[in-house]
């Protein structure tokens, strides 16, 4: 989180804290993760299956001579298939670095802090969303990887 001092027309300063956001669509519903989390954004890669994983753990990736985990948000989500993922972003978690399959990378967002506000959802992924803002983009959801990744 960024803190950003600004004048507003009192010319008193006033502090705003940010989030810095890695935002991306899963299913045409826009997610976000912290950015401090992200360690990059990928193309797609050829993804080895790794017998007997769980059936959310897509398989494994060479990442630098690094072998990754890749895991399939749409599983626990509980999202629908409909659309190929095009992006695998590389996250630092609890345990450990993990690819995550994503529709589609928007890039960087930064949203103030009193944009963002408890979770009022309940139901099908509700579990894992820390916090919503409303943007014009669209509902924001910001997801607790690590929450998603020791579910598994």
């Amino acid at each position: 989180m960024n803190i950003v001092l600004h004048k507003d027309k009192n010319q008193l300063e006033k502090v705003t804290h940010m989030y810095e956001l890695l935002a991306f669509y899963l299913e045409g519903e826009l997610f976000g993760v912290p950015l401090r989390k992200v360690l990059e954004v990928s193309r797609m890669v050829p993804i080895v299956p790794v017998p007997f994983s769980p059936t959310y753990v897509k398989g494994v990736i060479n990442v630098r001579g690094e072998i990754l985990p890749v895991v399939d948000l749409k599983g626990p989500l509980r999202m629908k298939r409909t659309r190929e993922e095009n992006r695998i972003v590389l996250l630092e978690t609890e345990r450990g670095k993990v690819g995550v399959l994503v529709d589609e990378v928007v890039g960087v967002m930064r949203v103030e802090e009193q944009r963002f506000e408890p979770n009022p959802m309940v139901g099908r992924y509700s579990e894992f969303v820390e916090k919503v803002a409303y943007l014009k983009e669209g509902l924001l959801c910001l997801l607790e990887m690590d929450r998603i990744i020791n579910s598994l």
